[in-house]
């Protein structure tokens, strides 16, 4: 069970690559955004928190969270 989000973090060029770089078209239509909106995150470099954690439970990472 998830107790709490975590505070900080990866930045999301590093959870992409964590999950083997798929498209900015597979991230935008798991998380419901436009394929442009989801390359305007990589180029800034962050992505809305909400977006964000959702690209993180996806990873090894979050999913070990999880499993605690």
């Amino acid at each position: 069970m998830i107790r709490r989000t975590p505070k900080t973090l990866p930045g999301i060029e590093k959870m992409l690559l964590a999950l083997g770089r798929p498209s900015a078209e597979i991230i935008g239509d798991v998380l419901d955004v436009s394929p442009r909106t989801v390359k305007r995150w990589i180029r800034a470099g962050r992505a809305p928190r909400a977006a964000a954690l959702a690209i993180y439970w996806m990873t090894h990472h979050g999913r070990s969270e999880i499993s605690r």
